[in-house]
């Protein structure tokens, strides 16, 4: 027979595909909308904002269609892996509480409580502890050279995050199927 906590892993990892369906989706979708926008031209991606300029001088740099389209799948699958302590704290709220739509809405709730915190002066000091502090490392496939040994370090620690959610998340979901 199947235990409750293979049940309970079943359903977490069937969530998570959900997520990658649905990154993967958009992702298509932009790919679609990119070829009847801008046709078949070479014509790649323009890469800017405050944390993708390519030099001191803050100037936009234009990406190569074919390289555009690998760094964009690049960052739909790191951007997958990225919301996983998203998707494993949703998870933990969904043990703890009764309705699934409460424990959803806390958990981004707390996702964007845990963004605005980190950008407050006087909390610098928790933003290493703060896991929303990593889920950004797949912007790091739109600079000209990849950090990879940065963005392995973040990908690592957003994956011992969802790994502590999911492990209380289990842990919990066992104790309340004993008290039941």
């Amino acid at each position: 027979p199947i235990s409750r906590l293979q049940i309970f892993a079943a359903k977490f990892i069937a969530v998570y595909f959900f997520v990658l369906v649905l990154l993967v989706f958009y992702y298509g979708l932009c790919l679609i909308i990119g070829h009847f926008g801008l046709g078949k031209e070479a014509v790649g991606l323009v890469v800017f904002g405050k944390t993708f300029f390519n030099d001191e001088a803050h100037r936009p740099w234009l990406m190569g269609r074919d390289l555009a389209i690998e760094r964009m799948a690049l960052g739909c699958v790191l951007g997958c892996l990225s919301l996983a302590p998203l998707a494993a704290l949703s998870y933990l709220l969904s043990a703890l509480l009764e309705n699934p739509v409460v424990a959803i809405l806390t958990g981004f709730s707390v996702y964007i409580a845990s963004v605005l915190l980190a950008e407050v002066p006087f909390f610098t000091e928790l933003r290493p502890y703060l896991f929303t502090t990593y889920t950004t490392f797949w912007k790091g496939v739109f600079y000209p050279v990849i950090d990879w040994a940065g963005m392995w370090e973040a990908a690592r620690t957003c994956g011992l995050f969802a790994a502590a959610f999911v492990g209380i998340g289990a842990a919990v979901f066992r104790w309340r199927d004993i008290q039941t």
